[in-house]
């Protein structure tokens, strides 16, 4: 397992302000963005081409660039956005977000000939029904962020999707891009092992991995914070700093979330609103853990426990890693682990914790009860062994 570092000073990298030259930025363009409108406001004959609706709620939708735009104020600091092709339909599961998080807010409604303003007590979107490209403004008018507008070419455009078939199923790979500020900083995306705390210039892969845990929110230095509603391999990339890319295999929509500070707890707050409020870990959590690439038995188990104990040294938790089973996903110790409630019995008495590391796929070769009970209830993920989540927390 990784083992954290010391307390590191937060400093902006110099990347962040020495790659965003005219020649690079030329170079990066080759897979930005852009949106064409399908269709434009009108107005009344004498009217002005000017129209403000205010405290009005709920999704406000614009068919642009091919497809559908959908913004909802969830509350006055976070918006909720989604575009869906033309032809496909959104279908997007909220495998993080509560359903107290999805309820609507209020936006003022203001529209001109050619453009579009979404304001809230705090944030304001603004976008061209021509092209359609997201900018967020805070309520001074400061610009937060802004998507890529895009030139024109097939490849520039703001929001691309690509046709694929994933599993077996007719799907889309998703990406959305955005233009970062030059100053600016971007922190989060879950704990990952390339030793790097500011993420500019940066490209992070987002799916689960051994001592990798990707969670697709990232906070920017700008005061917003972003959470990209996408459960399946994804990619956070800002190797060419002008451009910020968000991708994802597999998609019928770009859909993510922003919140708006400014600051960072504030952020936080916001996504914790939206995904639920975690209590603090108890006391014991907080302690030592003793672990390594595994225990050969039950003996080895307690003997190390009991010499931290025997050298005073304290100590919270000791892990049982992999191969303490008799087959991959089954659920049975080994023999060489004789007793292994009485184990536990044992380090509880000492008052330690013990904890096993499950793994969560079978080996190919079983066919134990356990692997058939799952299959039956369709609790793998199509043509693999890996246990669907999705389907075992509702069995």
């Amino acid at each position: 397992p990784h083992t954290p570092r010391g307390h590191e000073t937060l400093k902006i990298s110099r990347r962040a302000f020495t790659k965003t030259s005219a020649a690079l930025l030329g170079a990066s363009l080759a897979n930005g963005p852009m949106l064409a409108a399908e269709e434009k406001t009108t107005t009344r004959p004498g009217s002005q081409p000017t129209n403000e609706q205010p405290g009005t709620s709920g999704a406000k939708r614009f068919q642009v660039g091919g497809g559908t735009l959908e913004i909802t104020a969830l509350s006055d600091s976070i918006i909720h956005l989604v575009f869906t092709p033309a032809g496909a339909i959104a279908k997007t599961k909220q495998f993080a977000v509560l359903p107290q998080g999805r309820s609507s807010g209020a936006f003022t409604e203001r529209r001109e000939e050619k453009s579009v303003t979404l304001s809230t007590a705090k944030v304001q979107i603004k976008f061209s029904l021509e092209k359609g490209a997201l900018q967020f403004l805070d309520g001074n008018g400061k610009v937060l962020l802004q998507e890529f507008e895009g030139n024109g070419e097939p490849e520039q455009v703001t929001r691309k999707f690509v046709k694929t078939t994933v599993n077996g199923e007719a799907t889309f790979n998703v990406t959305n891009v955005f233009l970062p500020a030059q100053d600016e900083a971007f922190y989060g995306l879950g704990q990952h092992q390339a030793g790097v705390m500011n993420l500019r210039g940066e490209y992070v892969p987002l799916r689960q991995e051994n001592t990798d845990v990707s969670i697709p929110v990232m906070i920017s230095t700008r005061g917003y914070g972003m959470f990209w509603n996408n459960a399946s391999p994804s990619s956070f990339d800002n190797r060419f700093p002008s451009l910020l890319k968000w991708n994802s295999e597999v998609g019928e929509s770009v859909d993510y979330y922003f919140f708006y500070g400014p600051g960072m707890d504030q952020i936080i707050a916001g996504y914790r609103e939206l995904t639920g409020r975690v209590p603090t870990f108890p006391k014991w959590a907080y302690g030592f853990f003793q672990s390594k690439d595994h225990y050969e038995n039950q003996g080895e188990v307690l003997e190390i426990a009991a010499e931290y104990r025997r050298r005073h040294i304290p100590l919270d938790v000791i892990v049982q890693d992999w191969r303490w089973w008799i087959t991959q996903g089954e659920g049975e110790f080994r023999p060489n682990y004789g007793d292994p409630e009485g184990m536990m019995n044992t380090l509880h008495d000492q008052h330690i914790r013990g904890m096993i590391s499950v793994w969560p796929y079978f080996d190919k070769k079983d066919q134990g009860s356990y692997r058939q009970e799952m299959a039956n209830n369709g609790a793998f993920v199509s043509g693999t062994t890996l246990i669907d989540p999705s389907v075992v927390s509702h069995k």
